[in-house]
């Protein structure tokens, strides 16, 4: 299923891909507030600008093709490596591509452990300290489209 991105309403949790060149870009504002800024034309980008990132909508303009995400920077395990979420203001025609999270989370099935692992076990038998090989508990995502 998709929505459209003039859809979207506050609190929605997206994936964003940023269009080449255009990447967030850490910036102040005169007040000293930090945020995040697109580049007016493609730009090569530094180290720490975002080219995919999650976010919270925080609000959706239409009418000026524009939507306000409250940004948190991710690493690969998708933890949190800034302490203060900062916001943007990105333009739908900067955007590639978007997903949306869903609201809630499916549950993991149950497990069914073994000492080892080979032929006749459903799962591996890991119970290792990171959990292993055991289900996890996943979100669903819907593709938003932007035109």
């Amino acid at each position: 299923m998709t929505v459209h991105v003039s859809k979207l309403v506050p609190a929605n949790e997206l994936q964003i891909w940023m269009r080449l060149g255009l990447a967030l870009r850490s910036a102040r504002r005169t007040s000293g507030i930090p945020y995040y800024m697109v580049p007016k034309r493609p730009q090569e980008h530094r180290m720490d600008d975002l080219t995919r990132f999650v976010g919270w909508v925080v609000a959706n303009v239409p009418e000026e093709g524009l939507l306000v995400v409250q940004v948190t920077q991710f690493n690969h395990n998708q933890r949190s490596v800034v302490s203060v979420p900062m916001q943007a203001d990105i333009p739908y025609m900067a955007i590639l591509r978007a997903r949306r999270f869903s609201t809630f989370s499916i549950d993991p099935g149950p497990e069914v452990t073994g000492d080892q692992g080979g032929k006749g076990l459903r799962r591996p038998g890991s119970v290792a300290g990171f959990d292993g090989t055991r289900h996890r508990s996943y979100r669903t995502t819907e593709e938003i489209l932007l035109r």
